[in-house]
């Protein structure tokens, strides 16, 4: 059964009345400090920046919180994320 067009609206617009629970979830990413730029991940489970072209150490990284929808950085404290792009609401992981 197709959900209707209203269930769609609060997330959709990133509209407060969403309540915590009920917002998507945002994803961490681990970025590099060097260059801010994303790492990516490696078979081996290890990381790897591809602007610096170098395994940083955990000391060298920090996670911030991107937009699965747009790739936009979520800004935000708390649980309480929110796109500067699409306008939708998450809360963290």
């Amino acid at each position: 059964m197709r959900p209707s067009r209203a269930a769609f609206s609060s997330r959709e617009t990133g509209s407060a009345a969403a309540t915590p629970s009920s917002r998507p979830v945002a994803e961490p990413v681990l970025a590099c400090r060097e260059c801010d730029d994303p790492l990516e991940r490696l078979p081996s489970g290890g990381y790897h920046c591809l602007t610096c072209d170098y395994p940083p150490s955990m000391q060298d990284t920090y996670i911030f919180y991107r937009c699965p929808d747009c790739g936009t950085r979520l800004t935000g404290n708390g649980e309480a994320l929110t796109c500067s792009g699409c306008g939708t609401e998450y809360r963290k992981k």
